[in-house]
């Protein structure tokens, strides 16, 4: 678990109340507090490219940094937009220039 429980709950909260329109629904986000990934994020080998939502309430963005510093070979952006964004609700044009970018650098670099 990189979230903070709070926040995760408190969208659970939303969720139940049906006050949230963007929820992948309380059963995913109590997932969500049940497990802890830092282990398995941390033996990651393979160069990353870490994507992170600069204006997303449910996980902030401080949260969303921490798995990414966990990982040996990572490229982190932060992208502008809410929670999913870019690859699940931003254009998706937008989300495969971010990730064909990546790479032609990466690969330019011997990394890949």
């Amino acid at each position: 678990m990189f979230a903070a429980p709070a926040a995760l709950t408190a969208s659970v909260l939303l969720c139940r109340r049906g006050q949230s329109t963007r929820c992948a629904g309380p059963r995913a986000v109590e997932l969500d507090t049940r497990i802890d990934l830092r282990d398995a994020v941390g033996r990651i080998t393979a160069p990353t490219l870490v994507l992170s939502s600069a204006d997303d309430q449910i996980i902030p963005p401080h949260h969303q940094r921490e798995p990414a510093a966990a990982i040996r070979q990572v490229d982190h952006l932060q992208v502008p937009g809410s929670h999913g964004l870019p690859a699940v609700r931003g254009p998706p044009a937008r989300f495969f220039s971010i990730v064909t970018e990546d790479v032609d650098k990466q690969q330019a670099q011997g990394r890949i």
